[in-house]
Protein backbone atom coordinates (compact mmCIF):
# COMPACT_ATOMS: atom_id res chain seq x y z
CA UNK A 1 0.00 0.00 0.00
CA UNK A 2 3.01 2.53 0.74
CA UNK A 3 4.43 1.83 -2.85
CA UNK A 4 0.86 2.54 -4.03
CA UNK A 5 0.56 5.40 -2.35
CA UNK A 6 3.58 6.93 -3.18
CA UNK A 7 2.84 6.15 -6.89
CA UNK A 8 -0.21 8.70 -6.60
CA UNK A 9 1.62 11.28 -4.94
CA UNK A 10 3.92 10.86 -8.05
CA UNK A 11 1.10 10.96 -10.49
CA UNK A 12 -0.42 14.03 -9.17
CA UNK A 13 2.72 15.73 -8.93
CA UNK A 14 3.19 15.17 -12.93
CA UNK A 15 0.05 16.47 -12.98
CA UNK A 16 0.38 19.62 -10.55
CA UNK A 17 1.53 22.98 -12.92
CA UNK A 18 1.01 25.03 -9.76
CA UNK A 19 -1.34 27.50 -11.51
CA UNK A 20 -3.69 28.13 -8.32
CA UNK A 21 -0.60 29.37 -6.55
CA UNK A 22 -0.23 33.31 -6.99
CA UNK A 23 2.74 34.24 -9.57
CA UNK A 24 4.47 37.20 -8.35
CA UNK A 25 7.89 38.83 -9.91
CA UNK A 26 9.88 40.36 -7.68
CA UNK A 27 12.32 43.19 -8.81
CA UNK A 28 16.15 42.87 -7.23
CA UNK A 29 18.39 45.72 -6.76
CA UNK A 30 20.26 45.07 -9.99
CA UNK A 31 16.92 44.98 -12.29
CA UNK A 32 16.68 41.04 -12.30
CA UNK A 33 13.28 40.21 -11.68
CA UNK A 34 12.95 36.58 -9.72
CA UNK A 35 9.51 34.74 -10.52
CA UNK A 36 7.59 33.26 -7.45
CA UNK A 37 4.35 31.25 -7.05
CA UNK A 38 2.90 32.30 -3.73
CA UNK A 39 0.25 30.15 -1.80
CA UNK A 40 -1.13 29.48 1.56
CA UNK A 41 -3.17 30.75 4.70
CA UNK A 42 -0.08 30.16 7.58
CA UNK A 43 1.27 32.82 9.67
CA UNK A 44 5.03 31.76 9.04
CA UNK A 45 7.04 31.85 5.63
CA UNK A 46 8.68 29.17 3.86
CA UNK A 47 11.00 30.16 1.00
CA UNK A 48 11.79 26.94 -1.04
CA UNK A 49 14.76 26.32 -2.90
CA UNK A 50 15.13 24.11 -6.13
CA UNK A 51 17.95 22.53 -7.59
CA UNK A 52 20.42 22.93 -10.62
CA UNK A 53 18.88 23.24 -13.64
CA UNK A 54 15.47 23.32 -12.07
CA UNK A 55 12.66 25.51 -11.50
CA UNK A 56 9.95 25.87 -8.57
CA UNK A 57 8.47 22.60 -9.71
CA UNK A 58 10.17 20.55 -7.87
CA UNK A 59 9.46 21.30 -4.61
CA UNK A 60 5.41 21.55 -5.52
CA UNK A 61 4.41 18.72 -3.51
CA UNK A 62 6.42 20.23 -0.38
CA UNK A 63 4.44 23.50 -0.81
CA UNK A 64 1.34 21.41 -0.84
CA UNK A 65 2.00 19.90 2.52
CA UNK A 66 3.20 23.57 3.88
CA UNK A 67 0.14 25.35 2.46
CA UNK A 68 -2.04 24.64 5.88
CA UNK A 69 0.80 26.02 8.52
CA UNK A 70 2.57 28.47 6.18
CA UNK A 71 2.73 31.54 3.37
CA UNK A 72 5.17 29.24 0.75
CA UNK A 73 6.86 31.23 -1.46
CA UNK A 74 8.21 29.00 -4.06
CA UNK A 75 11.11 30.96 -6.07
CA UNK A 76 12.55 30.43 -9.29
CA UNK A 77 16.45 31.03 -8.69
CA UNK A 78 18.00 33.59 -10.92
CA UNK A 79 18.83 32.01 -13.99
CA UNK A 80 16.30 29.40 -14.35
CA UNK A 81 12.66 28.87 -14.84
CA UNK A 82 11.04 32.47 -15.61
CA UNK A 83 13.70 34.10 -13.61
CA UNK A 84 15.79 36.31 -15.52
CA UNK A 85 19.41 35.35 -16.23
CA UNK A 86 22.69 35.94 -14.93
CA UNK A 87 23.54 39.32 -15.85
CA UNK A 88 27.61 38.77 -14.92
CA UNK A 89 29.31 35.41 -14.07
CA UNK A 90 27.02 33.07 -12.24
CA UNK A 91 27.96 32.62 -8.50
CA UNK A 92 26.73 30.77 -5.72
CA UNK A 93 26.94 34.13 -3.96
CA UNK A 94 24.77 36.27 -6.19
CA UNK A 95 22.12 33.29 -5.72
CA UNK A 96 22.79 34.01 -1.40
CA UNK A 97 22.56 37.48 -1.84
CA UNK A 98 19.19 36.68 -4.24
CA UNK A 99 17.78 35.34 -1.41
CA UNK A 100 18.89 37.96 0.92
CA UNK A 101 16.69 40.21 -1.11
CA UNK A 102 13.81 37.85 -0.71
CA UNK A 103 14.10 37.88 2.82
CA UNK A 104 14.19 41.44 3.18
CA UNK A 105 11.14 42.17 0.69
CA UNK A 106 9.36 39.84 2.81
CA UNK A 107 10.61 41.55 6.38
CA UNK A 108 8.77 40.52 9.81
CA UNK A 109 9.76 37.71 11.32
CA UNK A 110 12.14 34.83 10.92
CA UNK A 111 11.47 32.57 8.05
CA UNK A 112 11.99 28.53 7.41
CA UNK A 113 13.59 27.48 4.37
CA UNK A 114 13.82 24.70 2.27
CA UNK A 115 16.92 23.99 0.10
CA UNK A 116 17.17 20.81 -2.72
CA UNK A 117 20.44 20.22 -3.33
CA UNK A 118 21.94 23.98 -4.60
CA UNK A 119 19.13 24.98 -2.89
CA UNK A 120 20.61 23.78 -0.04
CA UNK A 121 23.91 25.38 -1.56
CA UNK A 122 22.21 28.75 -1.53
CA UNK A 123 21.64 28.25 2.14
CA UNK A 124 25.14 27.32 3.02
CA UNK A 125 26.29 30.35 1.06
CA UNK A 126 23.36 32.85 2.83
CA UNK A 127 24.79 31.39 6.18
CA UNK A 128 28.54 32.61 5.52
CA UNK A 129 27.34 35.92 4.09
CA UNK A 130 24.54 37.05 5.98
CA UNK A 131 24.45 34.23 9.33
CA UNK A 132 21.00 32.97 10.54
CA UNK A 133 19.17 35.69 11.88
CA UNK A 134 16.15 36.00 9.34
CA UNK A 135 16.10 32.36 9.99
CA UNK A 136 13.93 30.13 12.03
CA UNK A 137 14.12 26.04 10.57
CA UNK A 138 16.09 25.30 7.99
CA UNK A 139 15.48 21.77 5.80
CA UNK A 140 18.50 20.53 3.41
CA UNK A 141 17.77 17.97 1.05
CA UNK A 142 20.67 15.70 0.02
CA UNK A 143 23.50 17.79 -0.80
CA UNK A 144 27.02 18.04 0.82
CA UNK A 145 28.97 21.10 2.08
CA UNK A 146 31.93 20.33 -0.70
CA UNK A 147 31.24 18.28 -3.94
CA UNK A 148 35.02 17.80 -4.49
CA UNK A 149 37.66 15.17 -2.46
CA UNK A 150 39.71 16.69 -0.18
CA UNK A 151 41.96 15.43 2.73
CA UNK A 152 39.73 13.92 5.36
CA UNK A 153 36.27 14.35 3.11
CA UNK A 154 34.86 11.40 1.76
CA UNK A 155 31.60 12.29 1.44
CA UNK A 156 32.46 14.10 -2.06
CA UNK A 157 29.94 13.84 -5.59
CA UNK A 158 29.83 10.17 -6.47
CA UNK A 159 32.35 9.37 -3.71
CA UNK A 160 35.16 11.86 -5.47
CA UNK A 161 35.98 12.72 -9.13
CA UNK A 162 39.77 12.93 -10.62
CA UNK A 163 40.41 16.15 -11.99
CA UNK A 164 39.70 14.45 -15.19
CA UNK A 165 36.24 13.68 -15.33
CA UNK A 166 35.60 17.29 -13.70
CA UNK A 167 37.53 18.74 -16.68
CA UNK A 168 35.20 16.06 -19.07
CA UNK A 169 32.08 17.28 -16.61
CA UNK A 170 32.67 21.02 -17.28
CA UNK A 171 32.80 20.46 -20.79
CA UNK A 172 29.80 18.78 -21.20
CA UNK A 173 28.49 21.63 -19.53
CA UNK A 174 29.20 23.84 -22.37
CA UNK A 175 29.34 21.70 -25.17
CA UNK A 176 27.05 18.71 -24.46
CA UNK A 177 24.43 19.12 -22.17
CA UNK A 178 22.36 16.00 -23.10
CA UNK A 179 25.23 14.19 -22.11
CA UNK A 180 25.39 15.86 -18.81
CA UNK A 181 21.14 14.80 -18.19
CA UNK A 182 22.25 11.48 -19.03
CA UNK A 183 25.05 11.50 -16.39
CA UNK A 184 22.80 13.42 -14.07
CA UNK A 185 20.18 10.80 -14.75
CA UNK A 186 22.37 7.98 -13.42
CA UNK A 187 22.79 9.93 -9.96
CA UNK A 188 19.28 10.32 -9.27
CA UNK A 189 18.11 6.95 -10.09
CA UNK A 190 20.53 5.46 -7.96
CA UNK A 191 18.04 3.16 -6.34
CA UNK A 192 14.79 0.65 -6.87
CA UNK A 193 12.63 3.12 -8.09
CA UNK A 194 9.39 1.45 -10.26
CA UNK A 195 10.17 1.82 -14.12
CA UNK A 196 6.97 4.09 -13.71
CA UNK A 197 8.31 6.13 -11.75
CA UNK A 198 11.56 6.34 -14.17
CA UNK A 199 9.19 6.60 -17.14
CA UNK A 200 7.64 9.19 -16.10
CA UNK A 201 9.84 11.24 -14.41
CA UNK A 202 12.64 11.05 -17.14
CA UNK A 203 11.50 13.67 -19.46
CA UNK A 204 10.33 15.96 -16.64
CA UNK A 205 13.54 16.12 -14.79
CA UNK A 206 15.32 16.48 -18.41
CA UNK A 207 12.84 18.87 -19.85
CA UNK A 208 14.33 22.28 -18.69
CA UNK A 209 18.43 20.96 -19.05
CA UNK A 210 19.04 21.90 -22.86
CA UNK A 211 16.75 25.63 -22.71
CA UNK A 212 19.10 26.22 -19.79
CA UNK A 213 21.07 29.45 -20.69
CA UNK A 214 25.05 28.95 -21.20
CA UNK A 215 25.68 31.42 -18.53
CA UNK A 216 23.53 29.45 -16.17
CA UNK A 217 25.09 25.97 -16.92
CA UNK A 218 28.08 27.96 -16.12
CA UNK A 219 27.47 27.65 -12.17
CA UNK A 220 28.51 24.10 -11.88
CA UNK A 221 32.20 25.81 -11.86
CA UNK A 222 31.47 27.88 -9.14
CA UNK A 223 29.39 25.22 -7.25
CA UNK A 224 32.54 22.57 -7.28
CA UNK A 225 35.13 25.20 -5.98
CA UNK A 226 33.16 25.89 -3.11
CA UNK A 227 33.57 24.20 0.64
CA UNK A 228 31.09 25.32 3.54
CA UNK A 229 32.36 22.62 5.84
CA UNK A 230 33.23 25.47 7.92
CA UNK A 231 29.63 27.04 7.80
CA UNK A 232 27.81 24.20 9.05
CA UNK A 233 29.02 24.47 12.49
CA UNK A 234 27.41 28.05 12.29
CA UNK A 235 24.22 26.93 11.64
CA UNK A 236 22.57 27.66 14.98
CA UNK A 237 19.20 27.06 14.24
CA UNK A 238 17.11 23.36 14.02
CA UNK A 239 17.85 21.78 11.23
CA UNK A 240 15.88 18.49 9.28
CA UNK A 241 18.66 16.51 7.34
CA UNK A 242 16.59 14.57 4.70
CA UNK A 243 19.45 12.23 2.19
CA UNK A 244 18.93 9.53 0.36
CA UNK A 245 21.03 6.25 1.21
CA UNK A 246 21.94 5.50 -2.14
CA UNK A 247 22.58 9.47 -3.04
CA UNK A 248 25.35 11.03 -5.33
CA UNK A 249 26.73 12.51 -1.87
CA UNK A 250 27.35 9.01 0.19
CA UNK A 251 27.37 9.83 3.73
CA UNK A 252 27.21 13.83 3.74
CA UNK A 253 24.13 13.46 5.98
CA UNK A 254 25.76 11.57 8.66
CA UNK A 255 28.66 14.06 8.45
CA UNK A 256 25.83 16.88 8.96
CA UNK A 257 24.21 15.46 11.78
CA UNK A 258 27.34 15.12 13.05
CA UNK A 259 28.38 18.73 13.41
CA UNK A 260 24.84 20.18 13.45
CA UNK A 261 23.73 19.40 17.40
CA UNK A 262 20.49 20.48 16.87
CA UNK A 263 19.32 18.37 13.66
CA UNK A 264 17.34 15.63 13.09
CA UNK A 265 18.53 13.17 10.05
CA UNK A 266 15.94 11.46 7.81
CA UNK A 267 17.33 8.74 6.27
CA UNK A 268 16.18 7.11 3.00
CA UNK A 269 17.51 4.31 2.43
CA UNK A 270 16.19 3.39 -0.74
CA UNK A 271 16.63 6.34 -2.32
CA UNK A 272 19.02 8.07 -4.43
CA UNK A 273 19.13 12.27 -5.17
CA UNK A 274 15.98 11.87 -6.35
CA UNK A 275 14.23 11.39 -3.44
CA UNK A 276 11.75 14.49 -3.79
CA UNK A 277 9.74 11.91 -6.12
CA UNK A 278 10.88 8.23 -4.86
CA UNK A 279 9.64 9.17 -1.78
CA UNK A 280 7.46 12.04 -2.11
CA UNK A 281 4.88 11.51 0.23
CA UNK A 282 7.47 10.37 3.60
CA UNK A 283 9.12 13.47 2.80
CA UNK A 284 6.29 15.99 2.60
CA UNK A 285 5.52 14.36 5.59
CA UNK A 286 8.71 15.04 7.35
CA UNK A 287 8.90 18.04 6.17
CA UNK A 288 5.55 19.57 7.13
CA UNK A 289 6.08 18.00 10.41
CA UNK A 290 8.98 19.65 11.70
CA UNK A 291 8.13 23.26 10.34
CA UNK A 292 4.61 22.94 11.76
CA UNK A 293 3.55 24.22 14.81
CA UNK A 294 5.82 24.18 17.58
Amino acid sequence: MTAARETLALLRTLIDSGKDLHPATHTLHDGTHVHVRQGGQGKRVALLLHGFCGDHRQLLGVARALQATHRVWLVDARGHGRSDRFIQRPTMARLADDFAELLALIGGAEVDAVGLSMGAQTLFEFVRRHGTQRLRRLVFIDQGPRLLPADGWPHALFGGMTQHEVDEFLADIEHRPRALGKAWLKGIWRTNEPLLHRLALTPVLLAGLPGVHPRTLQLAADMLAQDWREVVPRINRPVLLCYGGRSMYPGAGRWMHAHLPDSRLEWFADSGHGLTFSEPLRLQRAIAGFLGPA
